[in-house]
């Protein structure tokens, strides 16, 4: 008897060696695979998301592995195009504080809720998503990041988590120009050279003094 979960049909497929699995965002589904770029976009085929509508229950299921297959078929044969998928928009737009809700459900469904999960959800999320304007898009979430201090802990966290909702929300968006220097070598090394010389300049003025 076939079986209509997630974990089920994603076996199959990759027992298929579809290429292509079924991913659950929020209450719906959605395709990810190695797609070409979307019009107007100039890199070679990337991981995408390729949101199919339909409500994550048995009967969405089964659409999603019969569609899963057939896009598998086309990008094997190199003769997928986003032409034929594109007349709905691929990238959800739509109130921030929507997605925010869908994710929470989503996040405490997969981490469960505890007083760590919820602490994590209060200190670490929220305060992120709180920068947002009222729309969730790209423009948007570029701005949230640039209400932080560039090259700070809080910067990188931020981001971190802007990038999540992004990803939950199939919005393609780069933050990696806004991430900074913070926790890098080069970071490093520069706090320690102020160190040392910090250092350097005490010693001096008790040994000259």
């Amino acid at each position: 008897m076939v079986k209509w979960t997630l974990e089920e049909v994603n076996e199959r497929l990759k027992a298929g060696r579809i290429g292509v699995t079924v991913c659950q965002r929020g209450d719906r589904l959605s395709l990810r695979g190695t797609f070409p770029a979307k019009p107007g976009i100039d890199k070679p085929p990337y991981q995408q998301y390729l949101a199919l509508g339909c409500y994550a229950n048995p009967a969405g299921l089964q659409y999603a592995e019969s569609e899963a297959k057939k896009v598998g078929g086309l990008l094997a044969q190199k003769q997928f195009t986003w032409s034929d998928y594109l007349e709905e928009p691929l990238t959800p737009v739509g109130d921030a504080q929507s997605w925010v809700k869908k994710f929470e459900v989503d996040y405490y469904n997969r981490k469960g809720r505890t007083p760590t999960t919820e602490t994590t959800w209060k200190s670490d999320y929220l305060p992120a998503w709180q920068l947002l304007e009222r729309e969730l898009t790209p423009t948007t979430i570029i701005a949230a990041a640039g209400k932080t201090t560039a090259n700070t802990r809080k910067r990188k966290r931020v981001c971190e988590k802007l990038l999540a909702l992004a990803k939950f929300a199939g919005i393609t968006v780069d933050l990696k120009p806004y991430l900074g220097t913070y926790g890098s070598s080069e970071t490093f090394f520069t706090q320690h050279r102020v160190f040392r010389l910090d250092w350097f300049l005490q010693i001096s003025f008790l040994y000259y003094f």
